[in-house]
């Protein structure tokens, strides 16, 4: 028994410790695992309450619901296990309400997920208008300031996770461009961010696709003074991944665009080079 309980308090000196030294290097990857490698029994409560506030603080609330089960059962009875099984539904419902469309990748780096801005282009092409409710839940607000009929912009104040004390400024913004000529509209949404770990995620990402061309074969900017190029995601939809230095300071723009026809999204694969 002695045995036990020295192993025990071996583990937890060597987990508290370890997550203290992994949080100020940022290394978020080691801080989960270090947790999840627990394996002492009597630790169970420890490691799954640590869990849980990491994972809250960190965004990732559709874990932090699944750690609170574990944190329940592992809890020693008492008022504190009582108050969490009593609250265990509007503890989930607060959880719920703060999943949302950005996504915890690359060690802590919170960027707004490519597959979630495509999802809203695709809303926005099918439907003439914004995905409110998605883009409320990714902590968008509408500056009604900038906002006509066919152009809306959506402002964000993320919290960087690989650095605690700075905040970042994410711009969305949806528009539809009608031309008489060919009675073609031009339908686009451009998000504007200046975290350079962001645009290595996309940057990443969007170099699994097979088709690309330079940026001044753009049909949608005419685009001067940026490092980038435009990538074939289907054969409908562009997108395009820059570095703008015209500013003095990193500033970055993912945009995705294509054209509708009379009620027909047109096919622009026939204008790309294969890589």
């Amino acid at each position: 028994m002695t045995r036990r309980y020295l192993d025990a308090c071996s583990e937890f000196i060597d987990l508290y410790s370890s997550i203290d030294r992994y949080q100020k290097e940022n290394n978020y990857d080691a801080v989960i695992n270090k947790i999840n490698n627990v394996k002492n029994p009597l630790n169970f409560y420890d490691k799954y309450l640590l869990k849980l506030n990491f994972e809250a603080s960190y965004y990732k609330y559709s874990e932090a619901i699944k750690t609170l089960d574990s944190l329940i059962l592992y809890c020693p009875p008492g008022e504190l296990r009582d108050s969490l099984v009593e609250n265990h539904n509007n503890l989930v419902d607060y959880f719920h309400d703060k999943i949302n469309f950005l996504e915890t990748r690359s060690n802590g780096i919170y960027y707004y997920a490519l597959d979630s801005l495509y999802n809203d282009f695709t809303y926005y092409l099918n439907f003439n208008h914004l995905p409110i409710w998605n883009l409320k839940e990714a902590c968008f607000e509408i500056n009604t300031q900038h906002c006509s009929i066919t152009d809306s912009v959506l402002e964000c104040y993320p919290v960087d996770t690989s650095n605690s004390n700075s905040k970042k400024l994410d711009i969305l913004s949806f528009a539809r461009h009608s031309y008489k000529a060919g009675n073609d509209t031009l339908v686009v949404v451009k998000f504007r961010f200046i975290d350079t770990s962001s645009f290595k995620i996309y940057e990443v990402e969007l170099q699994t696709y097979r088709y690309t061309q330079p940026l001044n074969k753009s049909l949608a900017y005419h685009i001067e003074n940026c490092d980038g190029q435009e990538y074939l995601i289907n054969g409908n939809v562009i997108a395009g991944l820059f570095r703008n230095n015209n500013f003095n300071y990193p500033v970055f723009e993912l945009y995705l665009y294509c054209f509708v026809n009379s009620g027909k999204v047109s096919d622009l694969s026939s204008l790309f080079i294969h890589k």
